[in-house]
């Protein structure tokens, strides 16, 4: 048997998963503008909440619109407080891990292609942790 080694964040999607109040969606409502090759994915994020959000495949621009939280990219560094207005960019494989201080509006502007759908562009986007898919194959314990 193999032992299986994993990253802080891969660790922290572990815990946060084992928690008898972890949910697989919150409040999102993505938009996308097709003449301009934009997507808009805002998110509603409740004080208290933790967000770990999926990896990025591409380079995508951050906005946090109202309200103030933790967010960290890797949980064995410190943790960075933002607070509203706040954009930041970040690259491929890039996955964050956020804490809403205060009831928060999150935004992710992201490429999209000409006609897609959000659905198809969030997929296309982005890609599942490796934590996700060992537990949809229900391997993370084996």
């Amino acid at each position: 048997m193999t032992d299986l080694v994993y990253s802080p964040m891969e660790l922290m999607e572990i815990h946060l998963r084992s928690l008898a109040t972890s949910m697989d969606e919150f409040n999102t409502n993505t938009n996308v503008f097709d003449n301009s090759g934009l997507m808009v994915r805002q998110m509603k994020i409740k004080a208290g909440e933790i967000i770990l959000g999926k990896i990025h495949n591409e380079w995508n621009v951050n906005i946090l619109a109202s309200g103030s939280l933790y967010v960290m990219a890797d949980p064995s560094k410190d943790k960075v407080k933002i607070t509203a207005p706040h954009v930041f960019e970040t690259g491929p494989n890039s996955q964050k891990l956020g804490f809403a201080i205060t009831d928060c509006v999150f935004m992710n502007v992201m490429r999209s292609e000409p006609g897609e759908k959000p659905e198809e562009a969030v997929s296309r986007m982005t890609k599942e942790s490796r934590v996700t898919k060992q537990i949809e194959k229900e391997t993370l314990w084996q």
